[in-house]
């Protein structure tokens, strides 16, 4: 019971309210280490003695880190590719294209080649032709020669006869139409089943088609017919 109190030492049920934490002793505390600056009139002018727990570094650890983070996944520092590496003049343009003064005491290289021995990209383009250019080279030898036969083409792909036939030719979408016309069979009447016929067609095919006339004898809805009637269920014959 706290006596209907509240104050610290009831609420936390200790005999003493605690006091703050100190270091040393009550009348002649731990007295840090401050540096001797005499001009200044709140720092004493004397050093005390040096703590090791107050200066340096304390114990530390690197535990792994957790979660899709970037340190988890990459490294702090790239390694760029080649990095080191000093940049090489393959071509030797002063060795081919010694310098020529021209107007005004200046000259340059010719550098019809320099982009395509520095980027990637270029080096692509500069393959790609000389090989186009070889092989324009093969072909015209081969028919000025004759000595291989022409190599014939692709043989047209056999178009298969499809009972619903989903896709046709590409045209162009009308922007302006408000249904779907990639698949016309849903808007014709008839389909093209060739010499084939499904199982739904072996009984009543054709019969929207036929002249339908009305039978001389009908069966009578006997339900619309008795539904005013004032006894109970009736059933057929009068029973």
């Amino acid at each position: 019971m706290n006596n209907n109190l509240t104050n610290e030492r009831s609420i936390r049920d200790v005999f003493s309210t605690t006091s703050y934490i100190t270091h040393g002793e009550k009348d002649k505390p731990l007295t840090y280490e401050v540096p001797t600056v005499p001009s200044q009139w709140y720092l004493p002018g004397t050093k005390q003695p040096h703590r090791a727990n107050f200066a340096g570094k304390q114990f530390i650890t690197n535990p792994p880190k957790q979660g899709r983070v970037p340190e988890v996944y990459l490294q702090k520092e790239y390694p760029w590719i080649s990095d080191t590496d000093k940049y090489v003049d393959r071509m030797g343009y002063k060795a081919l294209q010694p310098e020529k003064k021209k107007g005004f005491n200046v000259g340059d290289f010719k550098r019809r080649d320099e982009f395509t021995q520095n980027f990637r990209q270029e080096q692509y383009r500069e393959f790609l032709k000389s090989e186009h250019q070889s092989c324009q080279k093969d072909d015209t030898r081969r028919k000025s020669t004759g000595l291989f036969p022409p190599i014939p083409g692709a043989a047209p792909r056999p178009v298969k006869p499809l009972f619903d036939l989903m896709d046709r030719a590409e045209e162009g979408f009308p922007m302006k139409c408000s249904r779907d016309t990639k698949n016309p069979t849903t808007v014709s009447l008839d389909r093209d089943y060739g010499n084939w016929k499904t199982s739904s067609q072996q009984v009543g095919y054709g019969v929207n088609r036929a002249e339908h006339t009305k039978p001389t004898h009908a069966k009578i809805p006997y339900v619309k017919s008795t539904f005013y009637r004032s006894q109970g269920v009736g059933l057929p014959g009068g029973r």
